[in-house]
């Protein structure tokens, strides 16, 4: 009986121990868990970087709420450009008379292949997009575009979204995160808010000109003068020249071949013609007839002008107008021999923005020489100038 109950004793002995040992695995195991949920976010951060200066930093004051989870974004990722030393001395080279490569500019296509990213770093680029689950609709060497929700944004870019109380605005309230091998390739990420806006740079607030030019449109137009105070002012031109002589305020074409001394390039049969054609920028469309006047009034030939509608339609005639009447007309007069293309974006059916679309299908299209754009951008993020630019 003593011996069954010393061996019992043993056994009971074994038992605790392979308890105890149990127990201490159990706590280590806990540790090690414990010790992982501290490191492994720690090591993924580590793997990731925020993109500087890619969030607004103005109309975002009154922003308290959180923007809605399933509303959908246009994003463009934007390229930084390789080998950036040698584009910036090529574009030195370019304005330079004493260089080789005075005024040698570069197709699209060339421009791709010496500073557009390689096809790998685009295609790694498209993977980790999809892999968070954005839809990449468009690649170039350039930048992708892509669709996704405000969800699937704040999850890939580790940045919250948040709006206006109406819900009409909304941004990324910090610069979005991005994969540290991407540090050198993704230079800005346009489509995370909606605060940025363009400005017609004919015009411009209340000044000193204002009150005489707006007293010289209400003579000459009647509709005017049942008090559109207020609106005309905000219209005006941003430039009032007064030419007296009885004709009231008047510049025309002569007058611009005479400042810059034109007259004998337009004499020698130097009128632009040849071929060549300007791109005017612009996101309105215009009344045709207006143009038409302008060429009659100043005895102009009859211009070239073709329409492109860089987003498939056309946003009809918005207040933008006169800006886009002056552009066309102008660039008619500066060279009366030049075809004009128009490429007007549509900001209900932009991918990026209107005049981003516009200006980006003039560069692709590559059949002018020269392209025209006089808006002003305000709220752009800091990145793209930083990021995309040398």
């Amino acid at each position: 009986m003593f011996q069954i109950g010393k061996a019992e004793r043993k056994i009971h002995l074994f038992d605790a121990l392979a308890g105890a040992r149990q127990i201490l695995l159990a706590t280590i195991a806990a540790a090690i868990i414990a010790l992982c949920s501290i490191v492994v976010p720690s090591a993924l951060a580590a793997q990731t970087q925020p993109l500087i200066g890619n969030h607004p930093t103005v109309n975002v004051a009154n922003m308290s709420a959180r923007a809605d989870a399933a509303r959908p974004l246009n994003l463009h990722i934007s390229f930084a450009p390789r080998n950036p030393v040698a584009l910036a001395k090529l574009l030195a080279d370019l304005q330079n008379p004493t260089s080789p490569r005075y005024h040698h500019w570069l197709s699209p296509a060339q421009f791709n292949a010496r500073f557009g990213r390689s096809a790998d770093e685009v295609a790694a680029v498209r993977q980790w997009l999809s892999g968070k689950g954005l839809r990449v609709i468009e690649s170039s060497p350039r930048g992708l575009i892509t669709t996704a929700t405000v969800a699937q944004a704040e999850s890939a870019f580790v940045t919250p979204m948040i709006a206006s109380t109406d819900g009409s605005l909304y941004a990324n309230a910090s610069d979005p995160e991005i994969p540290a091998q991407f540090a050198h390739v993704i230079g800005s990420i346009e489509g995370l808010d909606n605060t940025h806006h363009s400005l017609a740079l004919a015009l411009r607030p209340h000044s000193s000109n204002t009150t005489l030019a707006a007293t010289f449109l209400k003579q000459r137009n009647p509709m005017l003068r049942a008090g559109a105070q207020s609106h005309t002012a905000r219209l005006m031109p941003a430039a009032v020249v007064d030419y007296g002589g009885g004709l009231g305020l008047a510049f025309g074409p002569s007058d611009l071949w005479t400042f810059y001394d034109e007259n004998s390039l337009l004499n020698a049969g130097t009128d632009g013609s040849g071929g060549d054609c300007v791109a005017i920028i612009e996101d309105t469309d215009y009344l045709s007839s207006a143009v038409t006047l302008f060429d009659t009034n100043f005895a102009l030939p009859v211009a070239n002008i073709t329409r492109v509608q860089s987003d498939g339609s056309s946003p009809g005639r918005t207040g933008d107008e006169i800006e886009a009447l002056l552009d066309i007309e102008w660039a008619h007069a500066v060279a009366p021999g030049t075809a004009i293309y128009v490429y007007i974006g549509n900001p209900a059916t932009a991918t990026i923005d209107p005049l981003v679309d516009a200006l980006q299908k003039a560069v692709t299209d590559n059949k002018c020489g020269a392209i025209s754009i006089s808006y002003g951008f305000c709220g752009t993020p800091n990145s793209f100038f930083t990021g995309t630019l040398v």
